[in-house]
């Protein structure tokens, strides 16, 4: 999986400009098409690479002074997976075990996530090792993967807003995600 970053990372970053407005954003993602985003004005869209902690991701926050970032993720179903959807099950299921291990709630729900092309689940959940939540050290988050064509994405809203309109919009931001072949 890391080799597939590796390579996914050099094409994300020659298609992205942070202060493009509002609209469809268009990810090429080389032999593997493309990924589409519907980002709402004032967003600003950058690439993550290799080297920052999370490693390689879309990175989309808000223009305003609110604390919440989103990153996704795509990348390549393996051959191995026929439909997608237990790649997805594996995906949050992994994570889900990850985050209990600080999330205030005793059990994790998982939240179906549907779009006119993606297909996926997400959690919440509130991390109680934050007490002085910051820009940089989030209270709340989403987390979850989708299937848009031939592709798997996974992603994270991470954010100090127990809930609200921008929660909201980064979860439709995903929701939006559209694949275009190669």
């Amino acid at each position: 999986m890391n080799l597939v970053r590796w390579v996914l990372v050099p094409f994300l970053l020659f298609i992205i400009n942070s202060d493009l407005a509002a609209g469809t954003r268009q990810f090429n993602l080389g032999n593997w098409g493309s990924l589409e985003l519907e980002v709402p004005e004032g967003w600003k869209v950058n690439i993550q690479g290799q080297e920052a902690e999370g490693g390689p991701a879309i990175r989309i926050e808000p223009g305003q002074d609110i604390q919440l970032i989103l990153f996704v993720t795509p990348l390549p179903l393996s051959e191995a997976a026929k439909d997608g959807e237990s790649s997805v099950e594996r995906t949050v299921n992994q994570a889900i075990r990850e985050a209990s291990k600080v999330a205030v709630e005793k059990k994790l729900q998982v939240h179906e996530l549907k779009g006119k092309e993606s297909r996926g689940r997400y959690f919440s959940a509130t991390d109680r090792t934050v007490n002085q939540p910051n820009r940089t050290d989030f209270k709340y988050m989403d987390q979850g993967a989708a299937t848009v064509g031939r592709l798997i994405m996974t992603f994270t809203v991470l954010t100090n807003e127990k809930s609200g309109p921008t929660r909201t919009q980064a979860l439709a931001i995903v929701r939006s995600a559209r694949y275009v072949s190669p």
